[in-house]
């Protein structure tokens, strides 16, 4: 299937200009989308959306991967998290943090990315660093990552890759 296109839908952004071409709201559209979410409810909504429940990780924290047979993981398909994505924003929604289980294990978490910002929602990503490797860090920055939440469970701080989990000696 096709990676879907971000679409401007209904939203407090329209008739602002958006730069030749790229299809994601300006600068200015973005200001005026987030100082009127503040006047009229408050402020732009948050949310963290889990888009699976697999996890390469053995965190002592975490009991995603404990006792979780893969053929239980689920992950959420391209078109559900698309449409999830597009109510989110027109609920207003901008700041999107993916999570999990490890979303990086997602196979279509850079069609996300690029979808959410481009509907010029910011876009954050939880993971245990387990898989990320310069190559995919690119990747998902060219696609429209803003962050990347990085969580270190080592019990001290000269623990080893093993003794943290995945940490890579952090």
């Amino acid at each position: 299937m096709a990676e879907p296109q971000a679409k401007e839908s209904r939203t407090r952004t329209q008739g602002h200009p958006t730069p030749a071409g790229s299809g994601k709201p300006s600068t200015l559209a973005r200001v005026v989308d987030t100082l009127r979410f503040v006047v009229e409810t408050g402020g732009p909504g948050f949310c963290q959306f889990a888009i699976n429940n697999a996890c390469n990780a053995n965190s002592g924290f975490c009991n995603f991967a404990r006792g979780l047979p893969k053929d239980t993981w689920h992950f959420v398909t391209l078109e559900e998290g698309i449409e999830a994505i597009r109510i989110l924003h027109r609920e207003g929604i901008r700041y999107l943090v993916f999570s999990g289980g490890e979303p990086t294990l997602h196979p279509d978490l850079v069609a996300f990315i690029r979808y959410a910002a481009g509907l010029g929602i910011k876009v954050m990503v939880v993971t245990n660093d387990g898989l990320l490797k310069p190559e995919k860090i690119h990747t998902m920055t060219d696609a429209g990552l803003s962050s990347l939440i990085i969580s270190v469970d080592a019990a001290s701080q000269g623990g080893t890759r093993t003794e943290s989990r995945l940490a890579w000696g952090v």
